[in-house]
């Protein structure tokens, strides 16, 4: 199947699978779905890749297994409990259509809000979505967890799912369905699977999602009485300066003022955890020490280097990125059929004539680096002012990745220092790749790894320190459902009348 068609499935997919449907709750195996929410990287996301969004506020901070409870059951745990066992707090949001402004339950003096809830919930999916879309892959081992656990979709479900599909892809689905030698029952098997794989990473990412949110808000309240308040409002005050901030107003329904609180409450948070964590950084001998003894382990069998600039020109909505289409439509609501697609052709190839003319200024001599930190679509890179720089990779890496494997291929034809002669397209856009250096069998050197080697060893003794420590203030702050929520849980509260929200 093309890789076109197959993101045209997924995207399809996407908006069909939702947290509020009947099914049977899956037992989750640890982490299962955090990888593929937090791990599932491949060469299409890595080092700053245009199609992964600015995280919107409300990001939680990195996933912590809380410990178990051992002694005394304190009212907070009581509490949390009551919490935990709920099937879906998600499913009681959207059939009580719970306003927005309820607050679920109080951390201190934070609150976890339904509006916040909603939130964190929709920015975790998009995470999913998007690493669906890089790598098809990745829905094999939640397809897997959907069989052990019979997590199933509903006949409703598959009745819209199959539906819509048919919908959007129209007069083009014959087509599409011939090119890919595939029949339609090919096509409705590939469709209720993404379906399956998406409602398993979403109940996954559910059933942890408040305890984090739990956990964050213990940050936020210790994070505020620790006087962490300014520097997360002047974090807040760059970040609203930068590029990703216009992102973050895109795709949010909060107000200037709600979306402002948020992202200082992550700030906040960031910051605590910063404070705590930093009292265990490890000194380099360490991480020195454990890299030779391990040497072998950082062994390749031979890698390139190279550097990107980027004219995004997405042809399929990728999570938070939207494309060119989308872009239009939302531009010119008014536009439909031969109009639109104009528009969007209009649209595509004045990217494509930026790209061209962005090719030819550094085929005349311009330094790559400085039109890269100009005008790269690759909105991280650009932050930096990383002259486009992909660091190291082994070539095979690039070219399974079904997205980019015209830019494998690109690079394998060039020597070191060589530019490609035309500008190479994927479903992101247009990318003017160099190959930077190139490397025979080796060993990675100290210098390479020496950060993210730190960063391991320091994790796995932060993450007990923060564990620890977010069980102990488990037991002395205040942890408390709000009535009215409590109301919604045992039923008895009176459902509201529809507001609009989704």
């Amino acid at each position: 199947m093309n890789t076109a068609f197959r993101l045209s499935l997924i995207a399809l997919s996407l908006s069909l699978v939702t947290t509020g449907c009947a099914r049977k709750e899956p037992k989750v195996e640890p982490n299962a779905a955090d990888k593929i929410v937090t791990e599932g990287k491949s060469a299409g996301t890595t080092g700053g890749d245009p199609a992964a969004p600015a995280a919107p506020a409300g990001t939680a901070p990195a996933a912590v297994e809380t410990p178990p409870v051992v002694g005394e059951v304190t009212e907070n745990q009581k509490n949390i409990d009551k919490l935990m066992a709920v099937p879906s707090i998600a499913e009681i949001i959207k059939k009580n259509n719970i306003p927005r402004q309820t607050v679920i339950c109080t951390v201190g003096g934070d609150g976890v809000g339904v509006s916040d809830y909603r939130q964190v919930l929709r920015m975790k999916q998009d995470q999913i979505k998007q690493v669906l879309q890089s790598d098809p892959s990745q829905r094999l081992p939640l397809i897997e967890h959907a069989n052990k656990e019979n997590v199933q979709l509903t006949e409703e479900e598959k009745k819209n799912l199959l539906q819509q599909g048919r919908t959007v892809l129209g007069k083009n689905l014959p087509k599409l369905l011939a090119q890919n030698k595939m029949t339609e029952k090919d096509f409705e098997s590939q469709m209720l699977e993404m379906g399956r794989a998406l409602k398993t990473a979403t109940l996954a990412v559910e059933k942890k999602l408040l305890n984090e949110m739990i956990n964050t808000s213990l940050l936020i309240d210790a994070g505020r009485n620790a006087g962490l308040a300014k520097t997360a409002f002047n974090k807040y005050i760059e970040f609203k300066h930068s590029p990703q901030y216009d992102q973050a107003t895109a795709h949010t329904d909060l107000t200037p003022d709600q979306l402002r609180d948020k992202i200082i409450e992550e700030f906040l948070a960031q910051a605590m955890q910063k404070k705590i964590l930093d009292a265990h950084a490890l000194p380099d001998s360490e991480v020195l020490k454990l890299y030779t003894e391990q040497k072998q382990q950082f062994k390749h069998k031979g890698r390139i280097r190279w550097s990107q600039i980027v004219i995004a020109a997405p042809t399929q909505d990728m999570g938070a990125v939207e494309s060119v289409k989308a872009q239009v439509q939302r531009q010119f609501p008014d536009l439909k059929g031969p109009a639109l697609d104009a528009k969007v052709a209009e649209a595509t190839e004045g990217q494509r004539k930026k790209a061209v003319a962005a090719l030819a200024e550094v085929k005349a001599g311009k330094n790559f680096g400085d039109i890269a930190n100009t005008i790269t679509d690759d909105i991280p890179a650009r932050v930096a002012k990383k002259g486009g720089d992909m660091g190291f990779i082994a070539l095979d890496d690039i070219k399974r990745n079904e997205l980019l494997a015209n830019v494998g291929t690109a690079l394998q034809n060039l020597k070191v220092g060589e530019v490609c002669q035309e500008p190479v397209r994927t479903p992101f856009g247009w990318h003017i790749v160099k190959l930077v250096d190139k490397q025979n069998e080796g060993i990675i050197p100290f210098s390479e790894v020496k950060d993210e080697l730190k960063q391991q060893l320091a994790q796995q003794q932060a993450n007990l320190a923060l564990s620890t420590w977010l069980a102990e203030k488990r037991k002395t702050v205040p942890i408390r459902i709000t009535p009215q929520f409590q109301k919604y849980m045992d039923g008895t509260a009176q459902t509201a009348k529809p507001t609009g929200q989704s």
